[in-house]
C-alpha cells in the first residue's frame, strides 16, 4: 500500500513475496526503486503493550471495537481493499473528535463522537467508508500508545 494515496491494497508489491526481517526489508520496481529519486520507508510492528499492527472488518453500525491491548495515543486506519479511502489518523493530543489525512492536504475535521480510545484499544462510532463500512470491508491499522 502507497501511503501518499488513497488506492486499495494490491498483490503486485515491491518486495517479489519477500517477508521483512528484524533488520531488511526488499523492495523492487522503478515505483519504489527508481535510480536517483529519495525514497521513504515507514515499517511498523508490534511491540506488547506500547504497537500493534492488525486489521479488522468494518461492521456498517456504531460500536465497533478494535482491541490492542494498551490505550493507544495515535492510531492511523487505511480501508484496504478498496480505492479512494483515506489514510486516517487519530490522536489523543488534538482529542478523539479531530482526525487528519496523511495523503491529502485537506485541514483537520472535527466530527464529533464519532471515535473513542478506550483502556484496551478504540470504537469506531460511525459507519464512515474511510472507518467502518459494512458488507466486506477490510482495514488496517497501526495503534501506538
Amino acid at each position: 500500500m502507497l501511503l501518499n494515496t488513497n488506492a486499495a491494497q494490491t498483490s503486485s508489491g515491491f518486495a517479489d513475496n519477500y517477508s521483512p526481517t528484524l533488520t531488511q526489508f526488499k523492495v523492487r520496481g522503478d515505483a519504489a526503486n527508481k535510480n536517483g529519486d529519495d525514497h521513504l520507508a515507514l515499517l511498523f510492528g508490534d511491540e506488547t503493550g506500547i504497537s500493534k499492527c492488525g486489521g479488522y472488518s468494518g461492521t456498517g453500525s456504531t460500536g465497533n471495537t478494535i482491541t490492542t491491548g494498551f490505550q493507544p495515543r495515535f492510531v492511523l486506519i487505511k480501508r484496504a481493499n478498496a480505492a479512494g479511502h483515506d489514510w486516517v489518523v487519530y490522536d489523543s493530543v488534538r482529542g478523539a473528535d479531530k482526525r487528519i489525512y496523511l495523503n491529502n492536504n485537506v485541514a483537520q475535521q472535527t466530527l464529533t463522537n464519532s471515535f473513542a480510545f478506550t483502556s484496551t484499544g478504540f470504537t469506531l462510532n460511525n459507519t464512515w467508508e474511510n472507518m467502518n463500512a459494512g458488507s466486506g470491508a477490510q482495514y488496517i491499522y497501526y495503534a501506538h500508545a
